[in-house]
């Protein structure tokens, strides 16, 4: 019998290219992207490539692409007022 799991609001399951893609990072580039050493400078140089793949999909700038740890920072930029051009192209 298959089994179909439909909670994905708890956890949602990985794609196995999501999981090669992050391999790397998660068991040898893990660290703080806002530090100086060369595990962060590591970690925010995959941070940026991911963030300019992301834009070439979506065929916008890099810098329109907010990569967010939690919805709570999506809500506070909602509330400080995001910029206008991420209003006109849509939120994903």
């Amino acid at each position: 019998m298959n089994k179909i799991y439909l909670d994905h609001s708890a956890t949602t399951p990985v794609d196995a290219r999501v999981v090669k893609a992050m391999s790397e990072y998660m068991l040898n580039a893990f660290g703080n992207p806002s530090s100086i050493h060369g595990f962060g400078r590591i970690a925010k140089e995959g941070i940026e490539n991911a963030r300019d793949q992301i834009a070439l999909l979506l065929n916008c700038y890099s810098s329109d692409i907010y990569l967010l740890v939690m919805v709570l920072k999506l809500i506070i930029l909602q509330c400080s007022g995001m910029p206008c051009r991420i209003e006109k192209k849509g939120i994903i």
